[in-house]
C-alpha cells in the first residue's frame, strides 16, 4: 500500500517551494514530488499513490490467477498420475489373476519339473544363526570426581569429607591473597660522616724555615674546632633526618599492616562464600558424574546380558542343529532299514514339501503296511470357495473405481473338478517319485472336502473321490500328456461325474485311525511287595508295571498310557498321551528289565523312535543303570533315563515298595534258561 511523508518546505535560488516523499512497499517504488503550491502538492501525491495502488492491485490479481492456474495444472497432473497408477494396478492385478488361473490349471505340470525325492544331505546342512552378533560392550571406566578447592582448604583449614571418592586435584581461579607487608629496614648510624681528628695533617700548624709560628698553631686549632662544630651539626641533622625517615617507615608499615589485616578479613569472608559456591558446584558436578556412571554401568550390564544371551542362544541353536542332524541321520538309517514309522514320516515330509496355493489345506493322514507295501492316504482337498476366480480387473476413470470380472460358475465348476483330479494324480506321482527304497507298491488315495450341508447347515467332511494306483501301472503313464479326469477314470478311480457337487462316496479302503500296535493291559503292581525283586520279574510283567506307574503319574492331568503288543525288548513298550497344555503331548516309553549296564545303542534307538513317532519326549526305564556314553548322548535331548534307583523311588512315591538285586536276578534268570 502507498504511503507518503509530511510536507516539507524547500528553498532554491529562485525562492521557496514544498516537497513530499511517496512510496509503495510492495512495488518497491519511491518518489519525491515538489510544487510551489501546498494544495497542488497533496493532489499530485494522492494521484501518484492511487496509480501505484491500482498498479499493485492489477499485479496482485494477475499473480493470484497465475497461482490458481499452476495449482490447477498440478492437480490435473496429480489426477493424471493417480489415473495412470490405477490403470497400472488394474493391469498388474489382471496379469496376476491370469497367472494364478493358469497355475490352477497347471497344478500337475508343476510337479513334473521338480524332483520330489528327499535329499537327506541337504536336510542335514545346518542352518545359519540368523540373530545379528552382539559385540562385547566396553566396560565404562571409573569416573574421576573433582575434589574441593585445594587452595582454600590449605589457607582456611576447610575439612571436606570425600570418603571413598577418588579425586583429582583441580585449580579453580580465586582472587589472590594480599601480600603481607614486610617489616621496614630502618636506617642506622653506621653511615655517619667521620668525626674530625686533631691529629690529621690539616690540623697541624705549619712551621717556618727558622722559627715556630704561634700564629699558625692558633689557626690550625681554630680550624679543627670549626670543623668539629660543623661535623656535630651535620651529624645532628642526619640523625634527625634518619629518625624522621624511620618514623615514616614505621607509620607506613603500620598502615600497610592494618590494611592487610582488613583486606585479609574481607577476603576470607568473600572467598569463603566463593568456596562454598564452588563446593556446591563441584558436589553437584560429582553427583551428575556419578549418575552418568551408574547409567553407563546399567547400559553396560544390559549389553553384557544381551551378549551372554546371544552366546547362549547361539550355543543352543548350534546344539539344536547337531541334534537335528543326528536325528535326521537316525531317520535316514531307519528309513533305509524299511522301518514302518520311518517310511510314514518320510512320506509326510514329501507331501509337506509339495507347494500349493496358500488357500489350499495341507492336511492328511496316512498309514503304511509293510506286509503288502501299501500306503493308505486320507487327503484333505480344497473346497470350491478356496479356488481363485478373478479373471480381469479394469479401472473406470469416470467413476474412480475398479471393476472385477470373474470366471463364470460353469467354468469354475469345470476348473474345480480338474484341480481335484490333478492334486490326486500329483500326490501319487510325488510319493512314487520320492520312493528311494521301493517301499511302495500301491497307493490308496482318499480325497476329502469340508463343506456345509445345505439341508442341515452342519459342517460335513465327505470323501468325494478314491483311487488305488499300483506303482508299476502308474509309472507307465505320461503325465505331461494326459487329461486328468480321463487318467483318473483309466486307473479305476471312484467319484461322482461332477466332483463340485461334493457327492459323498465310500473310500476303496478306509484308513484305520487306531494304532494296531496297542494291546490290552493287565495289573501287576498289586502283586509286588518289599521282597519282590524287579530285576528278576517276567519282561512282559515289567512292561505292564511301568504302564501302571506312569498311569498313576499322569492321572492328575487326564493322561492315557497304552502298551504295545509284546515285542520282547523291541520297539515301543508304551505310549503316553498327555493333554496337559504345558507339558502335554506324546511320550514314547521303552522298558528294559536288564541285569547289565544299558549301553548308548539303546538310547540311540529310543531317540530314533521318538523322531519317527513325532513324539515330544522319550523315556527309557531299566532295572540296572546306564553307561557314561548313554548319559552323554541323552544330554540336551528330550530324553529321560530312569535307572533302578529312580524306579524304586518312583514306585515308593505312589505307595508301592519293591527291591532290585542284580546278582540275585542273574542267578534266577540263569536257572530259568536251563
Amino acid at each position: 500500500m502507498s504511503r507518503c511523508s509530511q510536507i516539507h518546505p524547500g528553498y532554491t535560488s529562485r525562492g521557496s517551494h514544498y516537497e513530499i516523499q511517496v512510496w509503495h512497499d510492495e512495488l518497491g517504488k519511491t518518489q519525491v514530488i515538489k510544487s510551489d503550491n501546498m494544495g497542488d502538492l497533496q493532489s499530485k501525491a494522492n494521484l501518484k499513490m492511487k496509480q501505484w495502488d491500482e498498479q499493485w492491485e492489477r499485479k496482485r490479481v494477475a499473480e493470484v490467477k497465475r497461482l490458481e492456474k499452476e495449482q490447477l495444472a498440478r492437480k490435473r497432473k496429480e489426477q493424471a498420475k493417480v489415473i495412470e497408477q490405477n490403470k497400472n494396478i488394474a493391469t498388474q492385478r489382471s496379469i496376476e489373476a491370469l497367472e494364478l488361473l493358469e497355475s490352477m490349471d497347471g497344478i500337475l505340470d508343476h510337479t513334473l519339473s521338480i524332483n520330489n525325492t528327499i535329499n537327506w544331505e541337504i536336510l542335514k546342512i545346518p542352518k545359519k544363526f540368523k540373530l545379528p552378533k552382539t559385540d562385547m560392550p566396553p566396560k565404562p571406566e571409573q569416573p574421576t570426581y573433582q575434589e574441593m578447592p585445594p587452595k582454600l582448604q590449605k589457607v582456611y583449614n576447610v575439612s571436606i569429607d570425600q570418603k571413598n571418592i577418588p579425586t583429582v586435584p583441580i585449580q579453580p581461579i580465586y582472587p589472590k591473597l594480599p601480600s603481607k607487608p614486610k617489616k621496614p629496614i630502618y636506617r642506622d648510624l653506621k653511615d655517619m660522616p667521620p668525626e674530625p681528628n686533631p691529629n690529621d695533617a690539616k690540623y697541624k700548624p705549619k712551621f717556618g724555615a727558622i722559627i715556630f709560628s704561634k700564629r699558625n698553631q692558633a689557626q690550625a686549632l681554630e680550624k679543627f674546632q670549626k670543623d668539629k662544630e660543623s661535623w656535630k651539626l651535620r651529624v645532628q641533622k642526619r640523625i634527625e633526618r634518619y629518625n624522621e625517615m624511620n618514623r615514616k617507615l614505621k607509620l607506613d608499615y603500620e598502615r600497610q599492616l592494618e590494611e592487610y589485616e582488613e583486606n585479609l578479613k574481607k577476603l576470607k569472608e568473600d572467598d569463603k562464600q566463593l568456596w562454598e559456591a564452588e563446593k556446591e558446584k563441584i558436589i553437584e558436578n560429582n553427583r551428575q558424574i556419578k549418575i552418568k556412571y551408574k547409567q553407563q554401568l546399567k547400559e553396560y550390564n544390559a549389553n553384557l546380558r544381551n551378549v551372554e544371551k546371544w552366546k547362549k542362544d547361539k550355543k543352543d541353536f548350534l546344539l539344536e542343529q547337531e541334534v537335528m542332524i543326528e536325528a535326521m541321520e537316525i531317520r535316514k538309517e531307519n528309513y533305509y532299514n524299511c522301518d514302518q514309522n520311518a517310511i510314514e514320516e518320510y512320506c509326510k515330509m514329501v507331501l509337506l514339501n509339495s507347494e500349493y496355493h496358500q488357500n489350499f489345506p495341507k492336511e492328511f493322514e496316512l498309514k503304511y503296511t509293510p506286509e503288502n507295501k501299501i500306503i493308505i492316504l486320507d487327503y484333505q482337498l480344497p473346497p470350491i470357495n478356496s479356488i481363485p476366480t478373478l479373471k480381469d480387473v479394469k479401472y473406470i476413470q469416470t467413476r474412480d473405481e475398479f471393476t472385477e470380472k470373474h470366471i463364470p460358475e460353469t467354468e469354475l465348476s469345470k476348473l474345480y473338478d480338474s484341480i481335484l483330479y490333478q492334486i490326486t494324480l500329483r500326490t501319487i506321482h510325488e510319493l512314487y517319485e520320492a520312493d528311494q527304497i521301493n517301499a511302495l507298491e500301491s497307493i490308496i488315495f482318499n480325497g476329502y472336502v469340508d463343506s456345509i450341508n445345505p439341508a442341515t447347515g452342519q459342517e460335513n467332511n465327505a470323501c468325494v473321490l478314491s483311487i488305488q494306483a499300483g506303482k508299476e501301472e502308474f509309472e507307465k503313464i505320461n503325465l505331461a500328456m494326459i487329461e486328468p479326469k480321463a487318467c483318473f477314470k483309466t486307473l479305476k478311480g471312484v467319484g461322482s461325474s461332477k466332483l463340485y457337487s461334493l457327492t459323498p462316496i465310500p473310500p476303496l479302503v478306509k484308513l484305520d485311525h487306531e494304532d494296531s500296535r496297542f494291546t490290552d493291559s493287565y495289573s501287576v503292581v498289586d502283586g509286588i511287595d518289599e521282597g519282590y525283586n524287579l530285576a528278576a520279574m517276567d519282561w512282559e510283567d515289567f512292561e505292564n508295571l511301568i504302564r501302571e506307574v506312569f498311569e498313576q503319574a499322569y492321572a492328575a492331568t487326564g493322561g492315557e498310557v497304552k502298551i504295545t503288543q509284546a515285542s520282547r525288548d523291541g520297539g515301543i513298550d508304551a505310549v503316553i498321551f498327555d493333554p496337559d497344555p504345558l507339558r502335554g503331548g506324546k511320550t514314547v516309553v521303552q522298558a528294559k528289565r536288564y541285569t547289565n549296564v544299558v549301553g548308548v545303542s539303546a538310547v540311540r534307538d529310543l531317540y530314533g523312535t521318538l523322531m519317527n513317532e513325532g513324539a515330544n519326549k522319550g523315556i527309557l526305564v531299566t532295572t540296572s543303570d546306564y553307561g557314561p556314553d548313554a548319559y552323554k548322548f541323552a544330554a540336551n535331548k528330550p530324553l529321560q533315563l530312569i535307572n533302578g534307583s529312580n524306579l524304586l523311588y518312583l514306585l515308593e512315591q505312589y505307595g508301592h515298595k519293591a527291591r532290585i538285586d542284580i546278582n540275585e536276578a542273574k542267578k534266577i534268570l540263569k536257572e530259568e534258561e536251563k
